[in-house]
């Protein structure tokens, strides 16, 4: 029994020892006998098209065996040609080619070599041709004339070819041939209220790539931002913005009185007009045309007006204990007016601060919160939220429970700005940072440090970046990353280099910056640099994307954008409002308020551009004052 038990462990022995030889997976592929070619063929095999000459083969191989490639190739129907391109390196994974025919297939198949031995190949195919321009668009820029844009994805096109169709007639092929590398062209043929239709296609010789379309629907569209308001006992003042089409020649003033019809009472070559005949007692109903040649635009939007006054006082509130007024904001709605006052003593001695929103309408006082020595303010567009920015703390206060929602302590915050969508917040303070928090917990997004100080930050009407200025100038993105800087601009100093104030608010479109101050910088014989600076102070307007300037005046201070940015209002002589042409800085009408006011240190405009809000008072003192004026027609 146990010689047979030995006997049938033998004959299981031997029969799995053949079992596993016959199972093996042979994976040396230097051995042609054993080596499966399937398994090691190259893979992932793409072809691309640099450009319009020249192919790009390439490919990955995992195998660490593989000592190099071969290539073959197929033109169109024609034959492979064996042994195209051999490649004797490993490491290298691409081959380059020749484009024979645009339009034509041309294959490849790569196989790999170890030794004697040969993977299978992988095979790939493509038609190259010439790639299609993308984002493709037209846009009108005059009564007769489509700017077509597109970007060219192509490299060694000949040029290009643009096609149109008007109306409901056919295609006209070829209308209009452009060099190679063109990237814009202006049709100045089109018809007014016409469906237009372009293809444009890159072109080689007789071939032509991928085509791309645009429509357009041609208009003589009315001017935009039109607005009217009073500017003295008798006078209406009419602003718009230019019209974007480049063959506008003038604007017609059209005038309706008490409801009757519309008349045309004058002719302007510029963006604005005074109507200077105007009756305190009668209604007037405004229209503005373009004119270009022998045609005439849609008509504006209408605005009434009716004299008022440019500039009437609502209500005045004093806050004695409180100190001199150091900041403040009317909300979006004109609901409120949000300030914070920084106390002190005849002998500069600080004592507690506060926040204030007063009722719009009424003056009447709605919330009271603490400050200490606060800086700067913001109120959230959409009313939830106030924030201050402290020598001591960050503050953000829940405006309809009149409650704290959250604070940052230990740092020193010299301005506040919450952005448009009321979800983030955006502070600079006195250690040369700039932080970005959630507005709903307080919540840090990130700390960036500028290495040198910052005292001033401001969101975007549009809320996608961050203006800032100190010891530099500039803008930020909303990851914290800089888009410029060092532009000049924005700061007052004194005759020994320290610095008085700084500002800057961006233009409703985000395209301009109103600053405050100017500076120059004045190299000596020496070699050293030093800070110069102007008699008084100066108000300007700056590119916001160079941040250079477009226009400044001196001797005037705090200005600000009205309404649809079209004029501006500065301060001079510490109690006359001067306003002024946001283009070009020319000088409309100003107001003296010396009889109501000693001295303006701040200023604030609505949303709307119809109230401001003045406030006084110095720190040294132990009040301040702000008050509430009326700028312009409810019109």
């Amino acid at each position: 029994m146990k010689k047979y038990c030995r006997i049938c462990f033998l004959i299981y022995l031997i029969a799995g020892l053949f079992r596993c030889e016959s199972e093996r997976e042979f994976k040396n592929i230097f051995d042609p006998d054993n080596a499966n070619p399937a398994d090691w063929k190259p893979e992932n095999v793409v072809i691309q098209q640099l450009s319009v000459e020249r192919l790009l083969i390439t490919w990955e191989h995992p195998n660490p065996l593989v000592q190099g490639y071969v290539i073959d190739r197929k033109i169109s129907d024609g034959n492979w040609e064996i042994n195209f391109a051999i490649i004797e390196d490993r490491d290298q994974k691409d081959c380059q080619d020749t484009i024979y025919t645009l339009g034509s297939e041309q294959s490849y198949r790569v196989t790999a070599l170890a030794g004697d031995s040969y993977s299978d190949f992988t095979k790939a195919t493509i038609v190259p041709t010439i790639a299609e321009p993308k984002n493709f668009s037209a846009r009108q820029v005059g009564v007769f004339a489509v700017q077509l844009q597109w970007r060219d994805m192509s490299d060694g096109e000949e040029g290009f070819s643009i096609s149109r169709k008007v109306g409901a007639a056919d295609w006209t092929g070829a209308y209009k041939i452009l060099a190679a590398n063109t990237t814009h062209w202006v049709d100045s043929s089109v018809t007014l209220n016409t469906d237009v239709q372009y293809r444009i296609q890159p072109y080689l010789g007789d071939f032509t790539g991928e085509p791309a379309e645009t429509t357009i629907e041609t208009e003589f569209p009315a001017v935009q931002n039109f607005s009217a308001g009073s500017i003295s006992d008798s006078s209406l003042m009419l602003t718009w913005s230019a019209h974007s089409y480049f063959d506008v020649s003038q604007y017609r003033v059209l005038r309706s009185e008490n409801g009757g019809d519309y008349t045309e009472i004058a002719s302007a070559d510029t963006c604005y007009f005074i109507d200077s005949s105007i009756v305190k007692t009668t209604e007037y109903r405004y229209r503005i045309e373009s004119v270009a040649g022998s045609n005439t635009s849609d008509q504006s939007v209408v605005k009434t007006a009716s004299w008022v006054g440019p500039v009437e006082q609502l209500w005045s509130q004093v806050n004695t204990g409180n100190g001199g007024i150091r900041a403040m904001e009317i909300a979006s709605d004109n609901s409120f007016v949000a300030a914070a006052f920084r106390s002190g003593s005849s002998s500069g001695m600080s004592t507690a601060g506060a926040i204030k929103l007063w009722d719009s309408a009424t003056g009447s006082q709605l919330m009271t919160g603490y400050a200490k020595l606060p800086n700067g303010i913001s109120v959230a567009d959409d009313q939830s939220f106030v924030a201050v920015a402290d020598d001591y703390f960050l503050q953000v206060w829940n405006i309809i429970s009149a409650a704290k929602q959250w604070e940052v302590t230990n740092q020193e915050y010299k301005s506040v700005s919450i952005n448009p969508d009321a979800d983030k917040l955006v502070a600079a303070d006195g250690n040369n940072h700039i932080q970005l928090y959630d507005l709903s917990d307080g919540t840090a997004i990130w700390d960036k440090d500028m290495g040198s100080s910052v005292n001033y930050v401001k969101f975007s009407p549009a809320g996608d970046v961050i203006l800032f200025n100190g010891s530099t100038n500039g803008m930020l993105d909303l990851t914290g990353n800089v888009l410029w800087n060092s532009i000049n601009t924005y700061q007052y100093f004194n005759s020994d280099g320290t610095m008085i104030s700084t500002g800057g608010y961006f233009s409703i479109d985000d395209e301009f910056i109103l600053g405050s101050g100017t500076i120059d910088v004045a190299d000596a014989s020496s070699g050293a640099s030093y800070w110069s600076v102007n008699t008084g102070e100066a108000a300007g307007v700056y590119d916001a994307t160079t941040g250079t300037e477009i226009w400044s005046v001196s001797n005037e201070s705090n200005p600000q954008w009205i309404g649809d940015c079209e004029r501006i209002v500065t301060v001079h002589n510490e109690a006359e409002l001067v306003f002024r042409d946001a283009e070009t800085g020319d000088f409309i009408d100003s107001n003296d308020l010396s009889s109501t006011v000693t001295s303006i240190s701040l200023l604030d405009i609505s949303h709307n551009g119809e109230r401001i809000c003045i406030g006084s008072g110095a720190y040294v003192y132990m009040y301040g004052y702000a008050s509430y004026w009326k700028v312009t027609t409810e019109g």
